[in-house]
């Protein structure tokens, strides 16, 4: 089973700034974005389903190296919580225990669209290559 082609989103929640990449319409190529104030984030999000259907919304979700979950973690179950409830698309949580280390890396992409924006590709590739090889969606769902 795969899943239907469309546009996939991915977010790098942060408490100041969060970071949204996307994929292209077939769902294979994820692209960062932006990074935009975390005030301004559900906003956003309902512009971007505004001018293209969203098939499915990935959101880091930030462990510590053991597995477990800290404030971070938490906040980030709230927000994603709270935009499931909006019914854009469906969410799901994806480990991102290393994505803005290695977003880090990419030195040129950071600097034209920021470290967060980069994770967030970061996020979204890691879920691309998870559907890919079980031809569902992946990471945790959220349930609004």
């Amino acid at each position: 089973m795969s899943l239907p082609n469309g546009r996939r989103v991915a977010i790098d929640f942060g408490q100041v700034r969060c970071g949204i990449a996307s994929s292209d319409a077939l769902g294979l190529l994820p692209s960062p974005l932006e990074t935009v104030a975390t005030e301004k984030i559900m906003e956003r999000i309902k512009e971007l389903s505004d001018e293209q259907a969203i098939l499915t919304i990935y959101i880091g979700l930030p462990a510590h190296l053991s597995g477990q979950e800290g404030v971070s973690a938490q906040l980030t179950r709230e927000f994603a919580s709270k935009l499931a409830q909006l019914r854009i698309a469906p969410v799901h949580l994806i480990d991102e225990r290393l994505s803005t280390k290695s977003a880090g890396a990419a030195k040129e992409l950071v600097d034209r669209f920021g470290i967060d924006a980069v994770a967030a590709t970061m996020i979204l590739e890691l879920a691309l290559a998870g559907e890919k090889s079980s031809g569902n969606r992946f990471g945790e769902l959220v349930n609004d």
